[in-house]
């Protein structure tokens, strides 16, 4: 059984993304202090800072917390254009993958 490392993941995540602890701080309004105790596991992030990871990171927070190992992808930072033919883009493959389960 593999045990779950919250902050762990949540350094990886940062680096990752190549953010310092003190950028971080600044986006999500905890301390730099904080940061480290969370990625440290010494302390739990309030909800809202369990948001602004979510954020920060693109990621869902069932991820973020070890309870799915699919990443969303968010678009909201794209323009309106480029959200619709993403979109559009996925409405095509799922009924075409829809049209081929009925069709067999």
């Amino acid at each position: 059984m593999e045990v779950f490392d919250f902050g762990l993941n949540l350094r990886h995540l940062r680096e990752a993304n190549k953010y310092t602890q003190k950028e971080v701080s600044s986006l999500t309004g905890a301390s730099e202090s904080a940061i480290s105790k969370i990625e440290n596991n010494y302390q739990e992030p309030t909800p809202n800072q369990l948001i602004a990871f979510c954020r920060i990171y693109h990621t869902d927070a069932n991820t973020l917390l070890g309870l799915s190992d699919r990443n969303p992808i968010y678009i909201d930072d794209l323009p309106q254009s480029k959200q619709t033919m993403i979109l559009n883009i996925i409405d095509t493959v799922r009924n075409e993958h829809n049209e081929t389960k009925t069709g067999d």
